[in-house]
């Protein structure tokens, strides 16, 4: 009885830690929509480099519950039939995420200049590429379902 306790609890405490990375996914895309935005319209401004510290933040913090998402798929042998994808996804999202401050640093550092005619373009390509992450980050949210945990071991 005390087993079965303690493997539904350490499967909520994974459950939380990947929700807890994709909300961080999330959140880095919103911040990140909106440096872009900001530096279409203004350049490096520091606005922009304060918005370029918050998603480096987020990717080092999302960074840490990949590690411990990692170590706990690895180390309780949870949700045995999906621990592959579940790993192949965080990694795929973690590689995105990872992109958002890279390029704004290259944004920082190169500071090209963008020109008006492009702007609208460059904003609805942002977009695209932005909702993508989002709609990962939306359904990956609650990645762990009840009948998951039902058959961990």
């Amino acid at each position: 009885m005390f087993e079965n306790f303690s493997l539904f609890k350490r499967t909520n405490e994974l459950e939380g830690k990947i929700d807890q990375f994709f909300d961080k996914l999330a959140e880095a895309s919103v911040i990140y929509r909106l440096a872009v935005r900001g530096y279409l319209r203004e350049g490096a401004s520091e606005e922009f480099k304060e918005r370029l510290e918050t998603v480096g933040d987020l990717e080092t913090q999302a960074d840490g519950l990949r590690r411990d998402i990692e170590q706990s798929l690895s180390k309780n042998i949870l949700i045995p039939d999906s621990r592959g994808d579940v790993l192949g996804l965080i990694a795929t999202a973690d590689d995105v995420l990872t992109l958002f401050p890279s390029s704004l640093w290259a944004f920082y550092i190169a500071k090209p200049v963008i020109h008006d005619q492009f702007t609208n373009g460059y904003n609805r390509l942002t977009n695209m590429v932005l909702k993508a992450v989002d709609e990962l980050a939306l359904h990956c949210s609650g990645l762990l379902s009840p009948s998951d945990a039902a058959t961990a071991d």
